[in-house]
């Protein structure tokens, strides 16, 4: 199983409803929504670069992903838009590269193979 977006990760464990929440909790701590998120989670004084959206996009690599992304960022209305829609979530990039974005299953007759 894949993921091909960036803040999306997969595991797989128990269903156990307390594990959930530790595992909740763990990864707020380690990677806390910054104080500018939305989230009700969001804590005061973290702040990642990632979410300085209005000093994005910033290099060359970057201003021509959002041009090959189809955003005229050389509009300024446009590229208002482009940082508009942009989501205040590096925590969830952070989280995703901790637990990665594949999972491999074995499946014996048909069934998977989970412990």
């Amino acid at each position: 199983v894949v993921s091909r977006h960036t803040t999306t990760a997969l595991t797989i464990n128990e269903l156990e409803s307390r594990l959930a929440r530790d595992v909740e909790n763990f990864f707020l701590k380690i990677c806390p929504p910054d104080e500018r998120s939305e989230s009700e989670k969001k804590q005061t004084g973290v702040r990642y670069l990632h979410n300085d959206i209005d000093l994005r996009p910033d290099g060359e690599d970057e201003q021509q992903r959002c041009r090959d992304n189809g955003w005229d960022i050389d509009d300024d209305a446009e590229l208002q838009k482009w940082r508009d829609q942009e989501p205040i979530n590096a925590h969830s990039h952070l989280i995703s590269m901790m637990l990665g974005s594949s999972e491999s299953i074995p499946v014996v007759d048909g069934e998977m193979v989970i412990g």
